[in-house]
């Protein structure tokens, strides 16, 4: 019942989410159990009133601020144990300095396939603005409909994190849309690629990776149908 825990190396040492140093040499053993690094969500804990366990990592980045920022995933509503694997949610999270402040972000629906109970869509941020997400669901965030393949969504938040305005950016598709992802360009412009087609399992798939370039400004309403 997995928690999310996050560091940082530099200068050959291993420092916490402010800085705080827990190994002066990342070369010596024994090297320090992930529980010594900083606790970014504890499995367990309540949102809403919805119990989140199982919390696994989706995307980490940093900012110009030098403080990190990411989306991970947990399971919702999930007693008794191994009962429930069809209620994943997406949650945001930004290291504000001092501390963690992590937010839920979406429905992420159930697992792709049966033997793994926990791959989802996929989530990603945006290096470039810790306001910005994409993300993978067969659940439209802006009403939770149910949807008959998984779309990439854009969300942006106005309040760092407690709302989220969004987008589709794939709608009505005759295939799945999966894995987000946003790579780090400086530019005045954002590429957003992610695998269209069928996946099913890590090893059988068949999907073509595709995308988009877009400028910093909102998307259109309507989405794009692919």
């Amino acid at each position: 019942n997995n928690s999310i825990y996050h560091g940082h190396i530099s200068g050959g040492r291993i420092h916490r989410s402010d800085g705080a140093i827990i190994d002066d040499d990342i070369f010596s053993a024994p090297a320090p159990p992930p529980t010594e690094l900083t606790k970014v969500f504890a499995a367990g804990t309540a949102i809403g009133g919805e119990i989140l366990t199982r919390c696994w990592t989706s995307d980490l980045a940093v900012g110009d601020s030098e403080n990190p920022f990411g989306v991970f995933t947990c399971r919702a509503n999930h007693a008794p144990a191994n009962s429930n694997f069809n209620d994943h949610r997406f949650l945001y999270a930004r290291f504000d300095g001092s501390a963690w402040r992590v937010h839920m972000l979406a429905k992420a629906g159930g697992p792709l396939w049966t033997t793994e109970q926990d791959y989802v869509g996929g989530a990603a941020v945006d290096p470039q603005d810790r306001n910005v997400v994409y993300i993978s669901a067969p659940i439209d965030p802006r009403d939770d409909t149910a949807l008959p393949k998984h779309e990439i969504f854009k969300g942006v938040t106005p309040d760092g994190g407690d709302t989220w305005q969004w987008t589709p950016v794939t709608f009505n598709s005759s295939v799945e849309n999966l894995r987000p992802v946003v790579p780090r360009w400086k530019s005045d412009r954002t590429a957003v690629l992610w695998c269209r087609g069928t996946m099913r399992s890590s090893q059988d798939y068949d999907t073509k990776i595709v995308g988009i370039i877009e400028p910093r400004a909102p998307m259109p309403q309507s989405g794009w149908r692919l």
